[in-house]
């Protein structure tokens, strides 16, 4: 997923990169098979665009160009720190004597 959005980001087209032209970006970049990735990075092309990470510019599917859309291209801040959760102390259920005796009177 990151060196897809980095060989997009990258690249810098002006109609959208290619899905040849991201495998070429990453085989050059990560020194690493493609080929291999092909399936991950077809899949991947696919749920961002469904997501609205990518936007395909043209073509179907996997096949076609894809850009960073407005809301990717904005980098993600980091979260601040969630405070630390108070642990609250169990209440401990009293049972009161006089609702026992008053279910017992009725049964006699």
């Amino acid at each position: 997923q990151q060196m897809v959005d980095a060989s997009i980001k990258n690249l810098k087209e002006r109609g959208g990169s290619s899905l040849l032209a991201i495998k070429k970006y990453i085989t050059a970049t990560y020194k690493c098979d493609a080929q291999k990735l092909a399936p991950f990075i077809k899949k991947y092309l696919k749920s961002a665009v469904v997501n609205g990470k990518l936007i395909q510019t043209k073509g179907k599917g996997a096949s076609g160009s894809f850009k960073l859309s407005a809301s990717a291209k904005k980098e993600p801040k980091p979260k601040v720190a969630a405070a630390e959760k108070k642990v609250k102390s169990k209440k401990v259920v009293t049972k009161k004597a006089g609702a026992t005796a008053k279910k017992t009177a009725c049964c006699i």
